[in-house]
Formats: C-alpha cells, sequence, structure tokens
C-alpha cells in the first residue's frame, strides 16, 4: 500500500511515503494422501468462506515447518551450549550462572 503524503510533506520534514513491496506467489499444482483425519481437521478449518482446502492446508503446513525450524535451532542453541560448558564441574557452572554457593556474610 502507497500512502501518499506529498503535501504533507511539504509541511513537515518528518513525514515518510510508506511503500510496501508485493511477493508473487509461485503455485504449484500436486496431489497427495492424507490420513482421514487430518482431512477432517482441514476441512473444518476451509469451513470459513474465506479459506479454501489448499489455503487451510498450507498455512498449517507453514505453521508446521516454521515451529520445526524453531525447535531444531533450540536444539542447536542447546548442543553448543552444551558442549561449550562440558569442561566444567558443577560448581564451576553454578559459579558462572552467577549462583552463590554460599550465604553472604553480614556486613
Amino acid at each position: 500500500m502507497v500512502r501518499e503524503c506529498w503535501p504533507e510533506f511539504l509541511n513537515n520534514r518528518d513525514a515518510r511515503i510508506e511503500i510496501k513491496s508485493h511477493q508473487v506467489a509461485i503455485e504449484k499444482r500436486t496431489t497427495f494422501t492424507l490420513p482421514a483425519s487430518v482431512l477432517n481437521q482441514a476441512e473444518e478449518i476451509a469451513k470459513d468462506p474465506h479459506i479454501t482446502l489448499s489455503t487451510a492446508v498450507s498455512e498449517v503446513l507453514q505453521d508446521g515447518s516454521a515451529a520445526l525450524r524453531r525447535t531444531r535451532k533450540s536444539e542447536e542453541v542447546l548442543a553448543s551450549y552444551r558442549q561449550a560448558f562440558s569442561g566444567f564441574t558443577e560448581e564451576e557452572r553454578f559459579l558462572l550462572d552467577g549462583i552463590q554457593l554460599e550465604p553472604e556474610l553480614a556486613a
């Protein structure tokens, strides 16, 4: 969407023109087999008059794919931390975490 603001711009140097690019979606037709329960769930989503069955399946796959990527990234980060801290004793890891092993003495 383009927001026309030229007259504002003449009066206000802080005015902005917003331009958003449009991505062209490339569609590919294919056939695949779904379990009946999954198809029923997709058809339930597609009961909305603005959502087709293809859109419902596509959005669920995209959401699932994003969740899978986040999970994999989390596992990679955790594995990196485990490797980085594997040489430390439990007490040293507590110190690195800032956990006090002994109570502070009153001043």
